[in-house]
């Protein structure tokens, strides 16, 4: 690494982050799973295929509108495991927590995951607290650590020219209710339309869909950091290939688009709590996309198309072409 010390940027999740990990912790890790680089390992014991997967937050403000760092820290890590083809079984959780923060507020934090985690069927196993001096962890910070099981056998290196891009709803709405809490913008209502709120779910609906197309789905990713922009760049470049997406296609709701409007922020890159994108092969998206609508997933929508060439591109609504990049757009920190 050139810099000497850690930077905001080398957790935006994009090129900084990626380096990061590509020079300091894989060849220290050094495993094949790791190699890989997925949300989650995929493991074998015995004859099982288990997925195991981690992740860190510290999500700021930590109420949002629409959730909170407890029920985020649980259906992030299932979503990872989710992405992987797999089903959630178990979580243990690691919390931080400051000296001096308020017990009804950790009440509620607590709540709040094990809510989810009944909801999408998950049991919280084991865990560990850790209290430190005020002003060290912000208030809590919570770690998760997640075991499924494989229900879909994803062969991402099967993806080929004319194979299709699926999103499982509508996109930016956790990076959207994030910037309008810290920044206190659109406060009440846009056009009729409610304060602006989290999409922040574990995605346990979408197992029906992942079994009854087991053949024809090749890739999941969850859009967090980086958004739906970040999933299409780093897919082209795993798969050696052209992703292009289609503006007029992507579900986005008025809302996000006003915020997008008056800031300057793209939605694109903005944060998914509780969406994932899939690939599936050419002439599948209709029926994957009809499955999703009736388990719930009522803006689901076939969003682009696998090509040949290399890179990232939006067909605009007016039809154009426009070049994804990673250092197009500032990211949010710590939206998780």
């Amino acid at each position: 690494m050139k810099n000497k010390y850690i930077k905001k940027e080398d957790g935006y999740g994009g090129q900084a982050t990626r380096r990061l990990i590509e020079e300091i912790i894989i060849p220290v890790v050094d495993n094949p799973a790791a190699d890989r680089m997925d949300d989650s390992a995929l493991l074998k014991v015995k004859t099982r295929n288990i997925l195991f997967s981690t992740d860190g937050y510290v999500v700021k403000p930590l109420f949002f509108p629409g959730g909170d760092i407890g029920q985020l820290a649980v259906s992030g890590t299932i979503n990872d495991i989710i992405a992987q083809g797999g089903e959630a079984k178990f979580i243990s959780a690691g919390v931080i927590v400051e000296e001096g923060f308020l017990i009804d507020n950790f009440k509620k934090i607590i709540e709040s995951a094990a809510a989810e985690a009944r909801s999408a069927g998950v049991e919280i196993v084991c865990g560990d607290i850790k209290v430190v001096e005020p002003g060290a962890a912000d208030g809590i910070f919570i770690t998760t650590a997640g075991i499924g099981e494989r229900i879909n056998g994803l062969f991402r290196d099967g993806i080929s020219p004319r194979d299709e891009v699926i999103v499982t709803g509508a996109v930016a709405e956790h990076g959207a209710a994030i910037f309008q809490a810290r920044n206190d913008i659109l406060e009440g209502t846009l056009e009729g339309t409610a304060v602006i709120k989290s999409d922040v779910a574990a995605l346990n609906g979408l197992y029906g869909t992942m079994e009854k197309y087991s053949a024809d789905i090749k890739f999941m990713r969850d859009p967090t950091r980086g958004g739906l922009a970040e999933v299409a760049m780093e897919l082209a470049e795993m798969a050696g290939m052209s992703v292009e997406l289609s503006q007029k296609a992507i579900p986005v709701k008025d809302w996000v688009k006003g915020l997008a409007y008056i800031t300057g922020i793209d939605y694109l890159y903005l944060a998914c709590e509780g969406r994932m994108v899939i690939i599936c092969g050419a002439g599948k998206a209709e029926g994957i996309v009809k499955s999703l609508k009736a388990d719930g997933f009522s803006d689901a929508a076939r969003i682009g198309e696998i090509k040949t060439g290399n890179g990232a591109s939006l067909k605009t609504a007016a039809g154009g072409a426009r070049y994804l990049t990673s250092g197009e757009i500032a990211q949010i920190p710590r939206i998780c």
